[in-house]
Parts: C-alpha cells; sequence; structure tokens
C-alpha cells in the first residue's frame, strides 16, 4: 500500500477505482472508490483543525467547528456527500447509482480544493 497514504493518495486511489468501475460496471469497485473519498476527507478535516479525528462524533463536531469558522458551505456539503459514499460502502445499495457517481465526482473535487483554500489550525 505504501505510496498511496494520505489525503491526495486516497483520491489518487479513489480515481483510479472510479475509472475500474466505469469500465467494468462493478458496483463493489464504485464502493471502494468512495470508501477511499470518506477516508480523504476524514484526513483532510483532521489535518485542518489540528487534531486526529478518532470516531464519526468527532468528525461530525470537526465538520461544524470548520464551517462555522471559515463560513464555506462546501464544508457540509461535501461531509453529507462523503457520508453518503461511506454509507453506501457499508450498505451496499443505491435506488439511483448516478447519484452516488455524481457524489464521489463532486467529493473529489471538493476535497482537493477544501484542501488548498482552507487554512490549517494554528
Amino acid at each position: 500500500m505504501r505510496g498511496w497514504k494520505g489525503i491526495h493518495g486516497f483520491l489518487d486511489k479513489s480515481r483510479r477505482e472510479f475509472t475500474e468501475y466505469k469500465r467494468t460496471g462493478d458496483i463493489e469497485v464504485l464502493a471502494q472508490s468512495g470508501e477511499k473519498v470518506w477516508n480523504a476527507f476524514g484526513l483532510m478535516i483532521g489535518r485542518k483543525i489540528g487534531r486526529r479525528i478518532k470516531n464519526y462524533g468527532d468528525l461530525r463536531g470537526a465538520v461544524s467547528e470548520l464551517a462555522g469558522r471559515t463560513g464555506n458551505p462546501k464544508v457540509e456539503t461535501t461531509f453529507r456527500k462523503a457520508y453518503s459514499l461511506h454509507i453506501f460502502f457499508y450498505g451496499g445499495w443505491t435506488e439511483d447509482v448516478k447519484e452516488i457517481e455524481s457524489d464521489l465526482l463532486d467529493a473529489q473535487m471538493n476535497i482537493s480544493e477544501l484542501d488548498k483554500t482552507l487554512k490549517v489550525a494554528s
């Protein structure tokens, strides 16, 4: 697994898996791709607030804190999209796979953008 750790490593792996999913139609690969987005999001939030995220409640609180501090609505929006991907990974079903695809692509893009634009905790 060396070479793909960290926020951008997870995003790069997610992108490769999404490409594989589009080629094969394998929903399990789509779920794996989405879970890597969830992991990247959690790492990015932890980095931005300056502490390790330990669980869902900690992440939810950190998202609220960061969204309030920055006033950036993409923090909350991206959380919801990443969380839907996490649920899909564990639940394995959806009524609309296009919605999962859209959430995945939006979250990938937003995480990259937020990682560049949000100030890191001091």
